[in-house]
């Protein structure tokens, strides 16, 4: 997720239309604002699994299943904007945007999507 904000913030500074950066662009600056907040909740939820894991081992499921509900549907937004926000090449094999969206997918496909991590997380709790 890191990745597809970095790529796409150093692209929006780059990429001019109609003689300024498309970083400058209000719709632009929502979406990467969007996309760096949503990948600051999810670092803390995964340095809170972390921390679990090390200090309180009987609180790791729930903490691991609340951070897999928060990554799972923010990394395939996070991939769709990279996409989006890179325009038409962003579309093509040339570029690598679309593995991010590859690879958000098949995490979803392997570890659960929001929901079924949501259920994890629901029976974790005793819910």
């Amino acid at each position: 997720m890191l990745a597809c904000l970095t790529m796409t913030t150093e692209y929006a500074k780059i990429r001019y239309t109609f003689g300024q950066p498309i970083g400058a662009y209000q719709g632009v600056k929502h979406k990467l604002a969007d996309m760096y907040t949503t990948w600051a909740l999810c670092d803390a939820a995964l340095r809170e699994a972390t921390r679990a894991a090390d200090e309180e081992p009987e609180k790791l499921g729930a903490a691991a299943a609340a951070a897999r509900a928060l990554v799972s549907p923010g990394y395939v937004t996070a991939a769709k904007n990279t996409m989006l926000l890179h325009g038409g090449i962003g579309f093509t094999w040339e570029h690598d945007a679309h593995f991010f969206y590859k690879n958000a997918i098949a995490g979803n496909v392997l570890a659960g999507d929001a929901d079924y991590q949501l259920d994890r997380l629901a029976g974790k709790l005793g819910v």
